[in-house]
């Protein structure tokens, strides 16, 4: 009966062992938030002053919105002018899309001129539309990546928790080897004394 008690102890323990918490281990951003992106579209002359704002303050409210820092490069053909936003993947989506909405909302303020300007304006939405896109599969691409760093995590500690498990078995067995030992030295010294 004392070994079965043994057993039974033998099966509750390791039990609570292997749901015992493990030190957390650091797992690097996996989307590469902290990288820096650059991206460019180019705006119709007319349309800059829309971005830019009475005195700087839309520009202003991109940068302070968003975080990404916005630079409008003086124009080469006299017709566009390059608008270029520098931040994290995050902050140059968002910084290009509150630029575009800045134009459009101005658009509607001007009937006379939105059907002409829609038309030559569809290739910015083909654009908008790319990078919605783009972040889209960078979002997907950066969750299948965490959860994969998850899974190996969960795989490590498993391992580790079986190697625990292993080596409380086998302590387990030791002991009870000896155990085992005594007992018989004491029969045998029982056999003597009888």
């Amino acid at each position: 009966s004392h070994q079965g008690c043994s057993v039974e102890d033998d099966m509750a323990d390791p039990a609570s062992m292997a749901t015992a918490p493990t030190a957390p281990t650091a797992v690097p951003a996996a989307d590469g938030s902290s990288e820096k992106k650059v991206i460019q579209f180019s705006v119709p002359n007319s349309k800059v002053g829309f971005i830019i704002g009475r005195g700087g303050t839309k520009i202003q409210s991109i940068r302070d919105q968003t975080g990404s820092a916005v630079k409008i490069h003086d124009s080469v053909d006299g017709q566009e002018r390059i608008v270029e936003f520098t931040g994290t993947e995050q902050q140059v989506h968002a910084a290009h899309a509150l630029a575009y909405q800045f134009m459009m909302d101005t658009d509607g303020a001007r009937p006379q001129r939105s059907d002409a300007y829609a038309q030559s304006h569809d290739p910015y939405k083909q654009h908008n539309q790319h990078h919605q896109q783009h972040a889209a599969v960078q979002a997907e691409a950066a969750a299948y990546q965490q959860q994969q760093q998850a899974a190996a995590a969960a795989q490590q500690q498993y391992q580790m928790q079986m190697q625990q498990y292993q080596a409380y078995q086998a302590q387990q067995a030791a002991a009870q080897q000896q155990q085992q030992q005594q007992h018989a030295v004491v029969q045998q010294q029982q056999q003597q004394y009888a």
